[in-house]
């Protein structure tokens, strides 16, 4: 009884109940809104009614693990829309956790903490990808468990480390194979030079630690392709590699000079917590936080994701860059708490959500009049929207600026008011998904599938 008493008084717990409630609600009728689930429903239903996990078959382009969470839970619970992304609720509730394991083991203030992982709990791109089951969030979970491990493993050497390496790399690759492996292996090859910049051995450990990993990521996934690949020997292998990789330096022609266009994905990606990173970005601020070596493991994991995803000429769908959120998340909190009371970052702040307000209110009046065929499918859908995003930003700036002090004393009343806005605006969603037609379409994709 002691055990639970202190359980559910713990930070984290309050943090990922609230955060499990909103990404799940309303349970009953799920809205899932991403037609991509249609190619893999059928593969994870015939799992769980045939325990083919190697055998079944696949959508010939990514990794099994999806498909395998989710048919354990069909097992379990039976086949419903909420149970399809009950696995992909677990692993957005992974990665709010590992936040705040990154910031405890950084030795952070139990403030910054609290507030790092609170900024990713209510953060827009994390409650999307962990509403709408995709292969990229259990990628991204895997890969910041990779991450976690790896850097605390370079710091004490403990051997506990290697099992949160192994365990991240395998749960990362079984998702998307060549990209988990290849930002593992760039944040390795940053994160050495960070740390060790006067050995002359760092490069020579990042190449052994890459063709480890290398070996690790293969035996993982080997089972799995090589029986996929005996079963459709004329399209598996092209297909594995050209969604796994190859796609992501081109768009679907095979040319695109849209360049950096990531980079604004994630600028509103961030919202409602963008102006606590952009507003640090100046020398004078650098020369303020950049002692602490949390900055540098959170730019680690974030930055040359997102750098080498910019190379790409692909839609840019936040989805694909899932892999940068936490860690700039993470850092939000961090450069807040640090840089709050520096009259500097606190004029940029304000100045950042002032203007967020207004230019998201112009995009808003300007999608609603270009889209108004769409607009009128269901009023009540769009005027929800508008008092989400405008209440996101707009609380964001009363509850961390102009009530900051209020605020760090306790910001679970932030977290409670967006949870608030979240929770309407997903009741309004499933109450008018029989309006618009997005949803329908969906829907009408899974039940071919299930029910043809």
């Amino acid at each position: 009884m002691q055990f639970l008493y202190h359980l559910v008084r713990h930070p984290l717990f309050l943090i990922l109940s609230i955060y499990f409630l909103v990404v799940s609600w309303p349970f009953s009728g799920f809205p899932l809104t991403d037609g991509d689930i249609a190619h893999w429903v059928d593969w994870a239903y015939e799992i769980a009614r045939n325990g083919t996990f190697l055998a079944a078959e696949s959508d010939q382009s990514h990794g099994p693990l999806l498909a395998w969470g989710t048919s354990l839970f069909i097992t379990i619970f039976s086949l419903n829309f909420y149970t399809l992304n009950l696995f992909n609720v677990l692993c957005g509730m992974g990665c709010v956790s590992l936040v705040y394991v990154a910031c405890k083991g950084y030795k952070l203030d139990d403030t910054t903490i609290l507030i790092s992982t609170i900024f990713t709990a209510i953060n827009f791109v994390m409650v999307y990808l962990s509403r709408t089951p995709m292969y990229d969030l259990p990628a991204a979970f895997g890969y910041m468990l990779f991450c976690v491990g790896y850097a605390f493993y370079a710091k004490s050497a403990s051997k506990k480390w290697l099992v949160w390496i192994v365990l991240g790399l395998m749960i990362g690759v079984l998702s998307r194979f060549m990209i988990v492996l290849g930002l593992a292996g760039f944040f390795v090859l940053v994160l050495q030079f960070f740390i060790q910049p006067t050995r002359r051995d760092w490069f020579f450990i990042s190449f052994v630690h890459g063709l480890i990993m290398a070996i690790v990521a293969v035996l993982a996934v080997f089972p799995w392709v090589y029986v996929q690949n005996v079963m459709y020997p004329d399209v598996f292998l092209n297909e594995f590699l050209y969604d796994n990789l190859f796609r992501f330096f081109g768009d679907e022609k095979g040319h695109s000079n849209d360049y950096y266009g990531f980079i604004l994905t994630a600028f509103v990606g961030l919202l409602p917590v963008t102006p606590m990173v952009v507003s640090a970005l100046s020398p004078s601020l650098w020369k303020l936080y950049s002692k602490h070596e949390c900055v540098l493991f959170f730019l680690a994991m974030s930055v040359p994701c997102l750098l080498v995803f910019s190379f790409s000429g692909h839609t840019k769908l936040l989805r694909y860059i899932s892999y940068v959120f936490p860690g700039f998340l993470a850092l939000s909190g961090y450069l807040y708490v640090t840089l709050m009371n520096h009259p500097v970052y606190l004029k940029r702040l304000k100045k950042w959500y002032i203007g967020l307000l207004v230019v998201v209110s112009i995009l808003l009046v300007i999608y609603a009049i270009q889209f108004s065929a769409e607009a009128n499918e269901s009023i009540v859908f769009v005027i929800s929207s508008i008092i989400l995003l405008l209440g996101l930003i707009g609380g964001s700036y009363y509850f961390t600026v102009i009530k900051r002090d209020d605020f760090i004393k306790n910001p679970f009343i932030y977290f409670g008011a967006c949870s608030i806005l979240y929770i309407m605006f997903f009741s309004v969603l499933a109450h008018e998904y029989h309006s618009l037609s997005f949803l329908i379409d969906v829907r009408d994709k899974i039940n071919y599938v299930l029910f043809p």
